[in-house]
């Protein structure tokens, strides 16, 4: 077995000591306070948690762990910049996209011969350079044919240029899409501008599969900011770019920009109608549509794209005998039920699973009963792979197989746990995945169960009224951050069936059998039970609400159980 010290994953403690404050390797080098000690280390027990990012760790090597070897992605930093003088042709040329000298100089643009993969050869380039805290951090190359390039293996931030000078951000911000377009704000009078350090991903890629680590550089500076502009493109990838920055943030914070006919970005508004039309364009922006009273006229595309492309269907979950009672899609939460022990963990797990590797969709999981963490990355692994992990049963994975599996359980898998037993409510769970929203971008997120939240009541609240305002509470979550909930809810006590075939057996649970009554079935868009029978080994899928036609129906399918594996098959 290897053993590894703190130094491995960038720990320096001081020998003596049991329990230490001391400085986070994983987040400490990109704050503007680098004196602060938020990692608390805990030297007898070999572990630690940092009390700023989260991040957390133990010497005492799981399973997992005992099979991997700790990788932590040491970033360098770019070659330190030798002169800020710029050529003519350069000034020039950013002098016909409306961007002058002194922009140029207060924002830091430099001039470099650099090698580019796209022509393999030197070329002149326009280097955008990118500071955090007023420490350079990365460098992007840009060529006269629009050729990008990021230095290598740098850190991802946002291309912020007034961090140059150690900027305190006060007031709103403003995200564009480019380093032209934050030049373009800059010039205007914009200075709290940023810019993702790269663009849209093209139509035929998946948002979920674009890289948003650069989100970390906003966590300490976001909750200075009321409003947040984006003055981003609006053509179809450029739109979808900045819908899905929107839902990290928050709906509620942001406001859109809106260009005339045929200009997609602020830079053309300002090469084609000057400054004051740009300017312009910057003080309509309009709020994202949330709650509140709206007329026919705001959402007529909407009307039209119905028209034109249907209603949205639901992602399948994997089985096609389910695909045709239930699907699943944002702004929407699913209610599973069903009797203890009979497999709705299980069953979501594999769901899971399906939904990460088909559609790429991340999760924040609340899940006490699957605790320790590593057990349940265990249980994942085995879906995914598709054999057992313990090495009890014949055909166990193999290390690499192992190794695939725990990477893609870290890319598609985040999860939530409060600190304390007595603030596991229902608001810190919302809260940390808000969190994990704007620093993961996750899709789903999984209440596993109900009855394990704090609930704390107010004083004489009657439990049906408390479960109607916090289902309120998750629909509004799931609608604002376009985002799916799954709740698993025990029923109460159920009576056996006294008659019949069945006698001696329990009924399958309805969403009526939670405890709190019928608002569990009236709130939720969808409502699912997963029920076992345990002579016949055979799990049967109950579809018992769907709110939405195009989504699926009620009805029910059978499943069989691969115990070994984790895994569900069709009947």
């Amino acid at each position: 077995m290897t053993t590894y010290k703190f130094s491995d994953y960038g720990i320096i403690v001081d020998n003596g000591r049991d329990q230490q404050r001391v400085s986070c390797p994983e987040c400490t080098p990109y704050r503007q306070k680098k004196n602060i000690k938020d990692l608390a280390v805990n030297i007898k027990e070999g572990i630690w948690l940092c009390h700023h990012c989260g991040w957390k760790g133990s010497l005492k090597l799981n399973r997992i762990e005992q099979e991997m070897k700790p990788q932590k992605k040491v970033y360098k930093k770019p070659a330190k910049i030798l002169s800020y003088d710029l050529p003519e042709n350069v000034l020039k040329y950013w002098g016909t996209r409306g961007i002058s000298y002194n922009t140029l100089k207060k924002c830091g643009v430099t001039f470099e011969r650099s090698w580019m993969p796209q022509t393999e050869k030197e070329e002149n380039c326009t280097v955008f350079n990118y500071w955090l805290n007023g420490e350079l951090i990365n460098k992007k190359y840009r060529t006269g044919k629009k050729h990008h390039k990021l230095a290598k293996d740098a850190k991802l931030v946002f291309y912020a240029p007034m961090a140059k000078q150690k900027h305190s951000y006060s007031g709103d911000l403003y995200i564009t899409e480019g380093e032209p377009d934050c030049l373009s704000m800059i010039e205007l009078g914009f200075d709290n501008t940023i810019s993702p350090p790269n663009g849209a991903p093209p139509e035929n890629v998946d948002i979920k599969s674009q890289d948003f680590s650069y989100m970390d550089s906003l966590i300490e500076i976001m909750p200075k900011y009321d409003r947040v502009f984006l003055v981003m493109d609006t053509d179809g990838v450029g739109a979808r770019f900045r819908d899905e920055i929107a839902r990290r943030i928050g709906l509620e914070r942001c406001f859109r920009a809106e260009y005339p006919e045929g200009c997609k970005d602020i830079n053309d508004v300002l090469v084609k109608f000057g400054s004051i039309k740009a300017t312009e364009i910057i003080r309509n922006c309009k709020p994202y549509p949330i709650e509140g009273k709206f007329d026919v006229s705001d959402f007529m595309d909407d009307i039209g794209n119905l028209y034109e492309n249907g209603f949205e269907k639901g992602s399948s979950i994997g089985w096609d005998s389910i695909d045709k009672l239930y699907t699943v899609r944002p702004k929407e939460f699913t209610i599973i039920t069903g009797i203890p022990s009979h497999g709705k963990s299980s069953f979501l797990d594999h769901t899971l699973v399906n939904l990460a590797k088909n559609k790429g969709w991340k999760f924040g999981i609340f899940s006490p009963e699957n605790f320790p963490f590593a057990r349940h990355v265990a249980k994942l692994s085995e879906i995914y792979i598709g054999k057992p992990f313990d090495k009890h049963y014949s055909g166990y994975m193999s290390k690499e197989e192992l190794t695939r599996a725990v990477g893609f359980c870290n890319d598609h898998f985040h999860f939530i746990m409060p600190n304390e037993d007595d603030n596991q409510t229902l608001d810190k769970i919302l809260d940390l995945a808000k969190a994990s929203i704007f620093k993961d971008g996750i899709n789903g997120l999984i209440i596993d169960p109900w009855n394990e939240i704090e609930h704390k009541m107010g004083k004489g609240e009657m439990e049906t009224n408390y479960i109607s305002k916090s289902l309120s509470k998750i629909r509004r979550f799931c609608r604002v951050n376009n985002i799916h909930v799954w709740i698993v809810a025990h029923p109460t006590k159920l009576v056996k069936i006294q008659a019949g075939d069945k006698k001696g057996q329990y009924p399958v649970p309805t969403p009526y059998d939670i405890s709190g009554g019928a608002h569990w079935r009236n709130k939720a868009d969808n409502c699912v039970c997963i029920h076992l029978d345990f002579e016949t080994k055979i799990t049967t899928f109950f579809s018992q609400k769907v709110r939405f036609k195009e989504v699926g129906k009620v009805g029910n399918t059978d499943l069989k159980f691969n115990i070994a594996n984790g895994r569900y098959a069709e009947v």
